[in-house]
């Protein structure tokens, strides 16, 4: 069986009482032998659309009300200015995440940032600028704090054809959490049809 889950959240909390909610869970747990490793937001909290600024708000709810499940990790996408280079959202992302990472220091919550692309690339994308070690480099540049770090998914490196290992090496102290799947590049294919 699981031995952790990761509740998480679709742009917006939708109007869930995170304090039921955390009830319902222990509930529904029980007395297995299973933890609560993060509770999770997947939006964009750097744009200022209705949605986004709901994003904004449920990573704010979710820092305050983390221990309510029995952890401090909270886990997501940094958000990204859409369409725009990966590095113009840089400023914005510091203006965001400076509050949110001073929050959640307080609450001694830890941050770890996703590292799918989501359809993203250096040039545009709507969602995560933390998808390779590239803008892992500049986004720790901009905000060197200690309780900010990576959800790290080796499979989402593969899709670049990163080795995880070298990776896992380097970037060790600031994983934070890890997602798991099972994932194998088909080398014989590639040296074939590219």
């Amino acid at each position: 069986g699981f031995e952790s889950i990761q509740p998480f959240f679709w742009q917006t909390l939708g109007g869930k009482d995170l304090k039921r909610l955390a009830g319902e869970i222990r509930d529904a747990i029980g007395d297995a032998d299973v933890t609560v490793s993060s509770i999770g937001v997947f939006g964009n909290p750097l744009e200022s659309g209705d949605v986004d600024q709901g994003v904004l708000a449920a990573w704010e709810t979710v820092i305050d009300n983390a221990h309510l499940f029995g952890t401090s990790m909270v886990c997501g996408f940094t958000g990204r200015l859409r369409g725009k280079k990966l590095t113009d959202s840089l400023p914005r992302f510091r203006e965001v995440w400076g509050p949110l990472a001073r929050r959640a220091a307080d609450k001694g919550v830890r941050i770890a940032f996703e590292n799918c692309a989501m359809d993203g690339n250096w040039a545009s994308g709507d969602w995560n600028i933390a998808h390779n070690p590239d803008a892992w480099e500049l986004m720790f540049n901009e905000l060197p704090n200690d309780n900010l770090g990576l959800e790290w998914e080796p499979c989402h490196q593969l899709v670049y054809l990163i080795d995880p290992i070298p990776q896992i090496r380097k970037w060790a102290p600031r994983i934070f959490h890890v997602h798991g799947k099972d994932a194998t590049v088909r080398w014989d294919v590639i040296r074939e049809h590219g």
